[in-house]
């Protein structure tokens, strides 16, 4: 079953050029992600909230994107011949992450029609 989340409305915003990037790795980790607030913009099940899908958050990606989780590496993240966005705004003028061919996060301003959102879901096991 899928279980209610909630999602911060709106979404918060990330500032791509106050980022440190683990061992100068730009795009795969940042290691300063705890002392912005974006920090907090992780989804979690609500028992009030909507049982939904939803678009990853950059934050979401992040927390993922460890030895044991989901995006171990970059390679895992990577979407072969396309690129999906977050739902993170990159405080940069309407640009949002996208995550690149290679599992990069990066900025990038508007939308191409072969971009698209890796929806996500939390299921009760």
């Amino acid at each position: 079953m899928v279980q209610p989340v909630s999602i911060p409305d709106p979404a918060l915003t990330v500032d791509w050029h106050s980022l440190i990037w683990l061992g100068g790795e730009v795009g795969w980790l940042p290691t300063n992600l705890d002392n912005i607030p974006t920090a907090a913009d992780v989804t979690t099940v609500n028992p009030s909230g909507t049982p939904q899908a939803f678009a990853l958050s950059f934050t979401d990606v992040v927390r993922l994107s460890t030895p044991e989780g989901l995006f171990s590496t970059p390679r895992l993240r990577d979407t072969r011949s396309s690129h999906w966005w977050t739902r993170t705004n990159s405080g940069l003028t309407h640009e949002f992450y996208i995550l690149r061919i290679n599992g990069i996060l990066h900025p990038h301003q508007g939308v191409a029609f072969t971009s698209g959102v890796r929806p996500a879901i939390i299921i009760h096991q």
